[in-house]
């Protein structure tokens, strides 16, 4: 269309079709099957002003002019074949191209919706119709729609969180009414959306499952998300599916750590794929390797560890054999304000190697008499 409006030098034209969303020859010539349907239709509107979604349209032209303008466009994309020069794009064109296409939305285009679900329910199963299970990710459009829109723009793939899609859609797994996309809805906060230049609500907040069924909540809702953007890829998602089940379920103590290796797992699998390779074969490379599972749940592992404490006996400075010691002795602390003033005798002045502790905290007493002087194993009393 822009070939046809740039050989006859109405480019001013292109905004106003590209707003009724004219941009084939093909569909003006669809709508308006006469020159006097193409003056009704397009060169008056236009002529007089007409506003479409926030933008007002109207030329700089008498009517007569608009009018023979538009009639000479339709004409042009009626002759067969239509010409395929290329457009002169400016340097301003391309930069918006270019911005379109890496600004991700907030909200599918129309029609993709059903569209994806027809698909899905177009590959029968053994000579029978499927129906896609909408209720799982109904609701979570925003996901949907950057999914989408890395699927079939910019490829610039980014993974699904475990808990974002099953804070936002509209119900649960159950069917019943999603509680937190019900609190979400009732939050009259707006935030100012830089790219858009409007106020939007903001984004809902990522939930961080920590319980199982949580996790396999994500885990399915991922599924799902997937199938509905990929349908012809379903065997590679449910494969990915299972096998993040079956490793939450073999290291169910480790759930946290096997979290870890979610989050980069999916992001390898971003990785691989925005250089070129298919969903399916990043799935089948991270799947295969079992050092990078391993690897990967052990680190997080070890630093979960760190943070809460949880160091080994060595690590302390104690050696395996004087830890019931220590522990025993430790029991023996008379417990809360008031409760005894039992005397602390150090355990290891009792012993043969004795106390070396320069600054014992404990008296050096014996054990058996509670006198000071002698240990244990010297004492004279029977």
């Amino acid at each position: 269309m822009e070939a046809i409006l740039n050989e006859l030098d109405v480019l001013f034209l292109a905004d106003f079709l590209k707003a009724k969303r004219i941009t084939h020859p093909l569909v003006l010539i669809s709508l308006c099957k006469t020159e006097e349907e193409v003056v009704n239709c397009l060169a008056n509107p236009f002529s007089e002003g007409v506003k479409i979604g926030t933008v007002e349209f109207k030329s700089t032209e008498p009517a007569d002019i608009t009018g023979a303008l538009f009639k000479a466009v339709w004409k042009r994309c009626s002759e067969n074949p239509p010409p395929t020069a290329a457009p002169i794009a400016s340097t301003a064109n391309v930069a918006a191209a270019a911005e379109t296409k890496n600004k991700v939305p907030r909200k599918l285009p129309a029609g993709i919706w059903q569209q994806q679900i027809q698909k899905y329910n177009e590959i029968l199963l053994g000579g029978a119709n499927r129906s896609f299970p909408d209720q799982m990710i109904y609701g979570a459009e925003v996901t949907l729609a950057r999914i989408w829109h890395e699927e079939s723009a910019n490829e610039c793939f980014t993974p699904i969180s475990l808990g974002e899609i099953i804070v936002a859609r509209a119900f649960t797994s159950t069917g019943t009414a999603n509680p937190d996309a019900v609190k979400l809805s009732k939050i009259e906060r707006t935030m100012f959306d830089i790219e858009s230049g409007s106020l939007i609500k903001p984004p809902a907040p990522d939930l961080d499952p920590s319980q199982l069924w949580q996790v396999f909540d994500g885990l399915q809702a991922m599924r799902w998300a997937y199938t509905w953007a990929k349908p012809n890829s379903e065997t590679a998602i449910i494969k990915w599916h299972d096998f993040m089940v079956k490793v939450f379920r073999e290291r169910s103590g480790h759930v946290e750590a096997v979290k870890n290796y979610y989050n980069e797992a999916s992001l390898r699998m971003c990785y691989l794929r925005m250089n070129k390779r298919s969903l399916e074969d990043a799935i089948d490379e991270v799947t295969s390797d079992a050092f990078f599972l391993q690897e990967t749940i052990n680190s997080a592992a070890s630093k979960r560890a760190e943070k809460f404490g949880k160091a080994s006996p060595m690590k302390t400075g104690l050696k395996k054999k004087n830890i019931k010691e220590h522990r025993s002795e430790k029991a023996a602390e008379p417990k809360g304000k008031g409760k005894g003033t039992k005397t602390k005798v150090c355990h290891f002045f009792n012993t043969a190697k004795g106390c070396v502790k320069a600054d014992c905290a404990w008296t050096h007493q014996c054990s058996k008499c509670s006198k000071p002087g002698h240990t244990k194993a010297q004492c004279k009393k029977p």
